[in-house]
């Protein structure tokens, strides 16, 4: 039988190793935005930045509802929160990675 308790504390551990990740990245792009010389780089910057900024008020959206969820959607619910900051993170990764070999 799959034991869900320990999914969710996996779950619940990679997402905070992620948060970590993600806010690295976001001071990264922040303090380095001036490497953003050519105009297409500049839009991604932005609309990466808006993205994130969405996601923010989304993951927390999850996590209250992570809260209140009954235990059989906390898994679900724990998942989509892990795979949209991952897709959130990658983003950022590779546009730090963009700006840096530009």
């Amino acid at each position: 039988m799959i034991n869900t308790d320990l999914y969710a504390t996996l779950i619940t551990i990679i997402f905070i190793v992620e948060s970590f990740w993600e806010f690295r990245l976001y001071a990264w792009l922040r303090g380095n935005q001036d490497l953003a010389r050519d105009p297409q780089l500049k839009q991604r910057l932005a609309s990466t930045m808006r993205v994130e900024s969405k996601w923010n008020w989304g993951s927390w959206l999850l996590i209250i509802l992570l809260l209140i969820a009954p235990d059989n959607w906390v898994l679900p619910f724990g998942c989509l929160l892990v795979l949209f900051e991952t897709l959130v993170i990658k983003r950022m990764d590779n546009l730090k990675s963009s700006m840096q070999n530009q």
